[in-house]
């Protein structure tokens, strides 16, 4: 099934993909995450991890070795993120709920992935001995979303479904459900289940659309199978992070620091929106936020250095 990407969300897709291969790893010493602070402006501290993540990060977008210029560049620009990050920690962007629903839906997709690290975790921990097959696994990771379709009481309104349905036959297969071919049937809930928590849920098909249309990662829409597939989707998500957390798959620093990673990129990406339109707005920025800051005394970079 082919699916479709948001460009924006290279950083965080890189990282958690990263994150996957080394929960796959057989062999070797697990190598511990450095969460030593190392840069710390205002209530913002970045880690000796994430500094070595995003310069990482940043050298595989560049095909030819870098330069020191390129470097020392790149370094002046997270030095200089940070003052950013602090000053929008301070206006409350971290509490933005677009932006903390944004790193919510983003950390379930990854937890329900298929070979993402919940399955990974639930497949290590069948009795010891049994030979894993693709038909056991198979059966096993059945066994489980079923469990959690059960448990959750899920259910699809059928006309809602159909109605989606025929729009999908007159337009084919897309990656972006328009709200004006649902006009009369917005307000209609598609889903109903019960979470993890025991609380009831409606889903309008309006919510649904604008779930769909956000998700960083797609697949088309083809039919009614490939909707339901992202309604079972939203239903399970409350039982999925329940069990990430039981597993200790959210606790895990790598998980924890990708997280924080990708929170900071997308509010940097807020905030240079509203505060940062040029050059010279952001220089101008930066001179008074760490003049600001260090005036306050807290800014300490002498491990970054």
């Amino acid at each position: 099934m082919k699916l479709t990407y948001k460009p924006f969300l290279f950083l965080f897709v890189s990282i958690c993909c990263c994150f996957c291969n080394d929960r796959r790893e057989k062999q070797g010493p697990v190598q511990a995450v450095d969460e030593e602070i190392i840069l710390s402006v205002g209530n913002i501290q970045l880690t000796a991890y994430e500094l070595k993540k995003n310069f990482g990060l940043f050298k595989k977008k560049n095909k030819q070795p870098l330069t020191e210029t390129e470097i020392k560049k790149w370094v002046d620009e997270y030095t200089m993120r940070s003052y950013f990050l602090a000053d929008a920690e301070a206006k409350g962007f971290y509490q933005r709920s677009d932006l903390v629903n944004a790193v919510e839906t983003m950390e379930n997709f990854i937890l329900s992935q298929n070979g993402g690290p919940l399955e990974q975790q639930l497949l290590k921990d069948i009795r010891p001995g049994t030979k894993m097959t693709p038909e056991l696994k198979k059966d096993l990771l059945d066994r489980y979303y079923k469990g959690i379709r059960t448990r959750s009481g899920v259910t699809i309104d059928q006309n809602v479904l159909q109605a989606v349905e025929a729009s999908l036959q007159r337009s084919g297969p897309v990656h972006q459900l328009a709200k004006s071919e649902f006009k009369d049937l917005l307000s209609n809930d598609i889903l109903y289940f019960t979470t993890a928590e025991g609380k009831k849920i409606h889903v309008s098909l309006e919510k649904f659309i604008d779930y769909y249309n956000a998700l960083p990662i797609q697949q088309y829409l083809v039919n009614t199978g490939s909707v339901t597939t992202y309604l079972y989707k939203i239903s399970s998500a409350s039982y999925i992070q329940k069990d990430a957390d039981r597993l200790g798959i959210t606790n895990d620093p790598k998980f924890r620091l990708d997280k924080k990673n990708y929170m900071n990129s997308l509010v940097y990406r807020k905030y240079e929106e509203e505060f940062l339109k040029d050059t010279a707005s952001r220089r101008e920025k930066f001179i008074q936020l760490s003049q600001q800051y260090e005036r306050k005394g807290t800014v300490d970079y002498t491990k970054f250095m």
